[in-house]
């Protein structure tokens, strides 16, 4: 018996196991549902913010239409159809920065190609976060300079060794790490003219703890150091030494994704690069023919502000950007999810989501009763203009007038008749009434045009 007991209780509890478990799974969106959601998101406050009011139907039509563009759109970029093949596999909609977070940014070219500064610009060759507080500073050999990499600490040095002798030319350095404040870096150089030529030399670069200089709270950005004896930041030119700029270049989308750092991916995505996305796929189904949603707006796209508020209205369910490497939903419905506020809009009703108001019981009144509309109403005024009414133009019989004397002159009497007229104006009927009738139109135009 206390053997069945023990066995029940193990039982019940790894059934509870898996009850949590499953539990937790489902409270736990995968990345790709969360980067859905917030593209849904997105393009929804977008519309709103363009005047079209929350539970319109046509804001669950666009939703749906860019969700079936994008599942073909990303099986056919391969690579497990994710997001990031989705995006790549689209021409750029902004060719301006794109925040991808930590201080770092994406510039694209026309053709899809990213760049870790503007196309065409020089960049360092140093990776380096600069001065910061709190942060070790290396101390350039011979002088009072701090940098935040030993490689700019040297590269002051080489600077300044330049500017004394402009043709000094240095070999690209190798360092070795002896502690953790202190860098060996061993090199060649050369000085025209001064009898030396490709000598050998050593440096030690030195790291201090931020606490042990005096900066009094000032940082310095990349490509700069803090002077102690100054007080301030002190902008160096690294070119003709070993690590002056270089062109950037650019890569492909994925590779750009690759080479950004594990703390970088595993960071909240950055609303600036959402929307770049979001654009994205909503202009390539807005090309599509027959495409039955709203179309982008070139002056009002999808922007960092549309996500600002879900984002910090919901900080559990925002995607990382490692959400950009999982696999797109293949299903219309979630590939990109409309928001909850709108997803049970009714297409055909777009007031089925509105709430119902309870009146109560019926209290079984009958409809009421009207009466016939009154009818002659006019009567009394249709008698009184009855003699008017019952008018009507009288017949006539006109009669060409003629006229005849006899007059009696010397016995004799003449008979003169005149009618004459009446011979010629029945002859000429159809003739002299269209002359009548041209002559009464110019009387009328005249008058007409007179006014």
């Amino acid at each position: 018996m206390k053997k069945f007991s023990m066995r029940l209780i193990f039982f019940a509890a790894s059934m509870m196991s898996l009850s949590l478990s499953e539990v937790s799974a489902q409270a736990l969106p995968t990345q790709s549902s969360m980067l859905s959601s917030a593209l849904g998101q997105g393009i929804t406050r977008n519309l709103i913010s363009r005047g079209f009011a929350a539970n319109d139907p046509r804001i669950l039509t666009t939703i749906r239409a860019i969700s079936a563009e994008v599942i073909p759109l990303a099986a056919g970029a391969g690579a497990g159809g994710t997001w990031l093949g989705a995006m790549a596999a689209l021409a750029p909609y902004t060719l301006a920065a794109v925040a991808i977070g930590a201080g770092l940014y994406w510039y694209f070219d026309k053709d899809g190609n990213v760049y870790s500064a503007p196309p065409g610009s020089s960049v360092s060759s140093i990776t380096s976060p600069g001065v910061q507080l709190g942060a070790t500073l290396w101390l350039a050999p011979g002088y009072s300079v701090y940098f935040g990499t030993p490689q700019e600490a040297l590269g002051y040095f080489f600077a300044q060794t330049i500017s004394s002798s402009p043709n000094a030319t240095f070999s690209t350095p190798s360092f070795k790490q002896v502690s953790a404040s202190q860098y060996t870096a061993t090199y060649t150089f050369t000085i025209p003219g001064s009898g030396i030529s490709n000598v050998s030399a050593t440096k030690s670069i030195y790291g201090y703890a931020q606490a042990s200089v005096n900066k009094g709270g000032v940082t310095c950005p990349s490509g700069s150091g803090f002077s102690s004896s100054s007080g301030a930041c002190v902008a160096v030119n690294f070119a003709g030494t070993p690590f002056a700029p270089v062109q950037v270049t650019g890569t492909s989308l994925p590779t750009a994704y690759g080479n950004l750092s594990a703390a970088v991916q595993s960071a909240p995505l950055s609303p600036e690069l959402a929307a770049e996305l979001a654009n994205r796929l909503w202009k390539n189904a807005s090309a599509q023919p027959n495409y039955p949603g709203l179309p982008i707006a070139s002056s009002v796209p999808v922007s960092p502000d549309n996500f600002s508020d879900y984002q910090s209205s919901n900080p559990n369910l925002w995607p990382t950007t490692s959400s950009l490497s999982s696999s797109v939903p293949t299903s219309v419905d979630t590939a990109i999810t409309l928001p909850s506020s709108s997803s049970n809009q009714n297409s055909s009703n777009p007031a089925a989501g509105n709430p119902q108001i309870n009146l109560g019981a019926d209290p079984g009144n009958p409809p009421p009763t009207l009466e016939s509309a009154p009818t002659r109403v006019f009567e009394p005024i249709q008698k009184l203009l009855s003699g008017w009414t019952a008018w009507t133009v009288p017949s006539h019989s006109g009669v060409c007038p003629t006229w005849s004397i006899s007059p009696a002159i010397a016995g004799h009497v003449f008979n003169i008749e005149l009618k004459e007229q009446c011979v010629f104006a029945e002859q000429w009927r159809s003739s002299i009434a269209a002359v009548a009738m041209v002559a009464w139109l110019v009387v009328a135009a005249m008058i007409v045009l007179s006014a």
